[in-house]
């Protein structure tokens, strides 16, 4: 296996391993009853946990387990369900890493691409490091160094009960043309909300469209997700869940623009 295949099955082997480990609860053999069933198993994890609702998805041997715990509101009494539509946050970024890892695979990029070759050089220069580019893969593995959020997003906010919907890629480009890094290119580890949404919008600038239709053609649609989105039709705003903050006070839907999509506003069920 030559470099780039390797790197790029640690890639994929890593959002496989992310994605397995919310399903990969013990179904053991019990010394009293036999096998605890999936819905016990599941509820032993979520139910101690439990804020106001979750439901949980399984595929086990070719057989899809759909199980609702709690409720879709802070005392409210309607159960979530197979309809009910979540915000998922920052899972959003494992769908930009898997379209970069299709985008690889079929030629349209490369993982040890510099960032800035999709970039407008009039706009924006990415900061470098002892010579050391910014690569897509430094992007999709959090080690660019990109500080976590950019730090031009308070003086740029119409609307702070949706505080990115107004920053716009010039508001980020300027962060990032001024931006000095928490740690030198590819020496370690550290989660960017900022590089995960500026890999989403360089994908979308290398497809030549929005980030919005490059999640639709190249996961949405092939995969058949219909009921995922960036942004809410009116049948999914009235199957949301209404979402919380840490003190489990009621917010509002977030959104933003193509420089931070990548990062975290897929709403599905």
């Amino acid at each position: 296996m030559n470099k780039k295949n390797f790197k790029l099955s640690i890639l994929l082997l890593f959002l496989s391993l992310w994605l397995l480990s919310f399903h990969t609860c013990s179904l053991k053999k019990s010394k009293n009853d036999g096998t605890i069933t999936l819905r016990q198993a599941i509820g032993n994890i979520v139910n101690p946990r439990l804020k106001v609702g979750a439901i949980i998805g399984v595929i086990l041997k070719n057989q899809r387990h759909v199980f609702a715990y709690g409720t879709k509101e802070r005392n409210g009494n309607e159960a979530p369900d197979s309809n009910t539509v979540f915000e998922i946050g920052s899972n959003t970024k494992t769908f930009t890493a898997i379209m970069l890892a299709d985008m690889h695979l079929k030629g349209i990029v490369n993982l040890e691409d510099n960032a800035q070759k999709y970039l407008p050089a009039d706009k924006v220069t990415l900061p470098v490091s002892n010579g050391t580019k910014i690569t897509l893969l430094h992007l999709a593995t959090h080690t660019s160094g990109i500080p976590s959020m950019p730090d031009n997003v308070e003086e740029n906010q119409t609307n702070p009960a949706d505080p990115f919907s107004t920053y716009t890629v010039d508001n980020m480009y300027e962060f990032l043309d001024n931006c000095t890094l928490d740690f030198p290119v590819g020496t370690q580890h550290k989660y960017s909300n900022a590089g995960m949404g500026l890999l989403g919008l360089i994908l979308a600038l290398a497809n030549g469209t929005s980030y919005e239709e490059l999640l639709f053609q190249r996961m949405l649609t092939p995969l058949g997700m219909n009921n995922t989105s960036l942004f809410l039709t009116a049948a999914q705003g009235q199957n949301l869940a209404t979402g919380y903050d840490g003190d489990l006070n009621p917010v509002s839907t977030w959104t933003a623009t193509d420089c931070l999509q990548g990062a975290g506003f897929i709403k599905s069920t």
